[in-house]
């Protein structure tokens, strides 16, 4: 009896731990076809808008630039009624022609930014068509820091602080994010429309808040043959460093997050997408990155760098960025990719450099449960590798974990990373 007692509690346990198992995974399939429904719907505000998917009207503005790149003024959509105007800045590479079209990048600053003329430069000088826009309606004369932007008579909704959420009542495509994402697309098809830019090779990368649009517009402009969000990412109401905002502002709040987050786009994500943020990142933490691009339809890339400062370039805009763009763009190695097996404690990685060669594997985790996630500490842990492939045990106790491999070009790729899975 005793031991027929002990089988039948090691079958419970496993029961148990099975049908919680079964629950996580029928939670998330039934959430992933209530948010692909809604990411549909989103989706339709700017597909239902015919001018933004063809050349904008432009108008002719001469603002002096130290780099040399152009300055031009695009229109946007109507914000109570006045159809609105947004600055950017964009520039052709060396040698581009009509018979010799070169890949574009669209550029989307971050919280409290503008166009930065600087950007569009730096990757003009590595072959790209690029444009950076404005997407609160200011002009670079700006003041960089926040709210303090130089607005004028065409400006949309403003931007950034509690004013992102707050409206969330007032009619959507009056709606800052409505906007903001429009400014993307319009700048996509402002670059499309030059003869020199191959429309085939137009990849998008944002900074930070760049970050989270970049999520929300690959959810809806499939046009883009890749895109890199750094740092933003979805499901900010439940954890990120506006949670208390948003959940203070109550209904108003909730109805942001329902509209708004990147989450209702995420679903709908065709291309391929490579997401780069830092461990401890303050401002959009890794459970919340994790939660989003598991939403999307195929596994992304990821570049998940220890303690990497939060910024624009050059913390913002990390060689992993180019090298996953100068794939699509010019033919270059794919950026590496991985395969995982995780069985009990033990951790076996298989990995795909395209060429490259693995010069270092850390397994990267933290015991730390901490709150407040931009102040738990890693470790990195150094381990042995042949063949492209390595197994390790996770320490006892490391309760998020993942592996980071970087290769002989510099560029660091990370698997996965794991949270609570010896909970269960």
């Amino acid at each position: 009896m005793k031991n027929l007692s002990h089988v039948l509690l090691i079958v419970f346990r496993n029961l148990t731990c099975f049908m919680k198992f079964m629950n996580l995974i029928l939670s998330f399939a039934f959430a992933f076809v209530t948010l692909s429904a809604v990411a549909d719907n989103r989706a339709a505000l700017w597909r239902d808008e015919p001018s933004m998917w063809t050349t904008p009207k432009t108008y002719p503005i001469k603002e002096p630039n130290p780099e040399g790149v152009n300055s031009i003024v695009i229109e946007g959509e109507e914000y109570k009624g006045v159809r609105t105007r947004f600055f950017a800045w964009w520039a052709l590479p060396k040698g581009a022609s009509v018979t010799n079209r070169v890949p574009g990048i669209v550029l989307v600053h971050g919280g409290g930014g503008t166009a930065f003329s600087s950007w569009v430069k730096t990757w003009a000088d590595r072959g790209y068509a690029a444009i950076a826009m404005d997407t609160c309606g200011g002009f670079p004369k700006a003041a960089k820091s926040l709210g303090g932007m130089l607005r004028h008579k065409y400006s949309g909704p403003p931007g950034w602080g509690e004013k992102i959420f707050s409206f969330a009542n007032d009619p959507l495509k009056d709606q800052w994010a409505f906007h903001a994402v429009s400014t993307i697309i319009r700048s996509h098809s402002f670059l499309r429309s030059l003869p020199e830019v191959d429309k085939d090779k137009i990849g998008l990368t944002g900074i930070s808040w760049g970050g989270y649009l970049t999520a929300c517009t690959a959810g809806i402009d499939d046009r883009f043959a890749f895109a890199v969000p750094v740092y933003g990412s979805a499901f900010l109401r439940d954890h990120s460093v506006w949670s208390e905002q948003l959940k203070s502002l109550g209904a108003v709040g909730a109805r942001w997050d329902e509209l708004w987050d990147a989450k209702n786009f995420l679903p709908s994500v065709k291309m391929p997408i490579l997401w780069v943020t830092g461990s401890n990142d303050y401002f959009f933490p890794l459970d919340s990155l994790q939660r989003g691009y598991d939403l999307m339809p195929k596994a992304p890339r990821l570049a998940v760098r220890v303690r990497m400062p939060h910024g624009h370039a050059p913390q913002g805009d990390p060689r992993e960025i180019t090298a996953f763009a100068n794939h699509f763009a010019f033919g270059k190695p794919a950026f590496p990719e991985f395969s995982t097996d995780l069985k009990g404690r033990n951790l076996s990685v298989k990995w795909n450099g395209f060429g490259r060669k693995a010069v270092r594997a850390e397994l990267v985790y933290t015991s730390s449960a901490d709150k407040i996630w931009s102040k738990r500490k890693y470790e990195m842990v150094s381990i042995p590798f042949a063949n492209d492939e390595l197994s390790v045990t996770v320490p006892d106790e490391a309760l998020l974990f993942w592996v980071n491999v970087t290769f002989d070009d510099g560029i660091l790729s990370s698997t996965r990373h794991w949270m609570d899975v010896f909970q269960l």
